[in-house]
């Protein structure tokens, strides 16, 4: 109600003013008596009473108290490197209480016209929000940028604010940001070269925050495990008013494994093809619009979100001791006669890191047959599709610039680290030994790599730990072999001599001795002719992949106009 109080829209009626009036007096105090027995309370007490003496003013108000909150508080605060903070004495474990504890403290600086004090908080809050501008929890977040504000809105800017990057490698590269009345409020970005130096250079007047976020991939660990354990089942059901009249029930169910408390989290399924998720439909608990008006308070479930391929769940927390379930529906579109596995994942929405994903199909069991499906409204000729045909093209490809060049987004020479499995999924670590063409995503040689294909395809593609092999396929954050992909093992070792390789060479020893050989002399021909035959063998083999490697290296090879000819 104090930060009401100026509003001529609000009904501060005089009832209200001396309800507001009483709190004051209480709260002033207690400060008095020295009684309040947490920062965090002190700190929201210090902001209450800095409103009702500088902003409403309705109250008889000391002049004394809000300097005696400044001493006990400054007296119990640290502060490093021009920034004051509390509860945190190291200045690296932020809380959420510590985040609210320096926002209201802000707040309270800035209600009482102490401009100057409130600098040093405006700069811890600065120093310790995320790239996206937020921080542990919903509160703390709302906290902190509440406050924010109202220190934004006392900068008095005279004339425009000027950033202007430029890069020490690339000439080329610059770019100036311009920061005045229009657009302080405003998040402008730029993406910078990766391996670059950086020189940022300001003028003008005014204060600003310039912040460089940088993120990269880190190899997973062999122990390292989901922060959630995530599990989805989507059975189908069927109806005999029309052939294809068909749905899917979708469960969620998902438990946080860290016993830390955890804020804002989401639950993301994606829909399988053919089908869109219910969002509204009258007397249908199973719709998202209805299980959000049913079951909403129940399940923690503050909103949803919903596109053509996934629905979206924002819970206010994902209880560590049991497993919070979700249970909606989607509705067939269009008959799809094998629908591929798809992804679900919970993230936390402020730090998205952490997270699970996995995959999930309809009618679980039955991906794990070698039939994947069968169209069930033929009953006279089914139309079944067998596994296999969903697994990578496995032998050598004869045109494999046209390939790389026009259907897949990466090529790398790889060793197969290890094979894992997950349900019905081959879960294969790679090590990238050489990249023949760069993915969507910035990979580097050493990275490990984790791919996926469907158990199904292991006898045929034969895989080994510690092989080579040279993969094809889309990019992503999840990458699946499927049978739009492409693995061949990549020679290591020298082949075997080719039998008439071997015949044709000792002939040739018979011919330069004129006699026929025997014993000693035979086997001495022998030890010649055979590693000649192995390496020229071997390069019968590989002749087409080094040269294919080579020509994609010189990197301008995909536009010739006769690749694929």
């Amino acid at each position: 109600m104090l930060e009401c109080c100026d509003r001529p829209d609000y009904p501060y009626s005089e009832d209200i003013k001396l309800d507001v009036c009483a709190a004051v007096g209480f709260l002033e105090r207690q400060i008095r008596a020295d009684s309040v027995a947490h920062d965090h309370t002190e700190a929201m007490i210090f902001y209450a009473l800095a409103l009702a003496c500088h902003k409403c003013r309705n109250c008889n108000c000391s002049a004394d108290i809000l300097d005696l909150i400044k001493a006990r508080m400054c007296g119990k605060s640290h502060v490093a490197n021009g920034a004051r903070f509390w509860n945190d004495k190291d200045g690296n474990s932020v809380t959420s209480e510590a985040v609210e504890i320096t926002s209201y403290m802000l707040c309270g600086y800035i209600a009482s016209g102490d401009f100057e004090g409130s600098r040093p908080l405006a700069k811890r809050i600065n120093s310790i929000r995320n790239s996206q501008g937020s921080f542990n929890s919903a509160q703390d977040t709302y906290a902190a940028l509440k406050c924010m504000g109202d220190f934004a809105r006392n900068l008095k800017v005279q004339r425009a604010l000027s950033v202007k990057v430029t890069s020490l490698c690339d000439a080329t590269f610059s770019h100036t940001f311009t920061v005045d009345e229009s657009n302080r409020d405003v998040n402008q970005k730029i993406e910078i070269p990766v391996r670059d130096i950086v020189k940022v250079e300001t003028s003008g007047a005014g204060l600003g925050l310039a912040q460089i976020e940088v993120s990269y991939n880190l190899p997973l660990a062999e122990d390292e495990v989901c922060a959630f354990d995530l599990n989805v089942t989507a059975t189908t059901v069927e109806f005999n008013r029309l052939p294809r009249d068909k749905e899917l029930h979708i469960t969620a169910c998902a438990r946080y494994l860290q016993k830390e408390t955890l804020g804002l989290t989401l639950i993301e399924v994606e829909i399988p093809t053919g089908y869109e998720a219910c969002e509204n439909l009258d007397g249908d608990p199973l719709c998202l619009k209805q299980l959000m008006d049913t079951r909403g308070r129940e399940l923690g479930l503050t909103n949803y979100d919903v596109s053509e391929r996934s629905a979206i769940f924002y819970f206010v927390m994902i209880p560590d001791n049991e497993s919070l379930c979700v249970t909606f529906k989607a509705v067939e579109k269009y008959a799809v006669e094998n629908t591929s596995p798809v992804t679900a994942r919970v993230y936390d929405y402020y730090e998205p890191d952490v997270q699970c994903t996995i995959f999930y199909s309809p009618d679980n069991a039955n991906a794990q047959l070698g039939l994947l499906g069968c169209d069930a409204h033929d009953n006279e000729n089914p139309i079944c599709i067998c596994g296999a045909g969903y697994c990578p093209t496995l032998e050598p490809i004869k045109n494999r610039m046209c390939n790389a060049c026009n259907y897949h987004e990466f090529a790398w020479k790889v060793r197969l680290a290890k094979i894992m499995t997950e349900n019905t999924w081959l879960k294969l670590r790679l090590v990238i030994e050489e990249i023949i063409k760069p993915g969507v995503r910035s990979h580097v040689v050493g990275d490990r790599v984790i791919v996926w294909m469907q158990e199904i395809c292991r006898l045929s593609a034969q895989l080994e730990e510690s092989k080579r092999y040279h993969v094809m396929g889309k990019d992503g954050p999840k990458i699946i072999l499927d049978h739009n992909s492409h693995i061949e093992e990549w020679p290591d070792k020298l082949p075997p001599p080719s039998p008439r390789c071997v015949k044709q060479k000792t002939k040739n020893c018979v011919k330069s001795n004129c006699r026929p050989l025997s014993g000693a002399r035979l086997r001495k021909c022998e030890a010649r002719v055979l590693p000649k035959c192995q390496e020229l063998s071997k390069k019968e083999c590989v002749t087409g992949l080094e040269a294919y490697v080579k020509a994609m290296r010189q990197g301008s090879s995909c536009d010739r106009p006769d690749l694929c000819n």
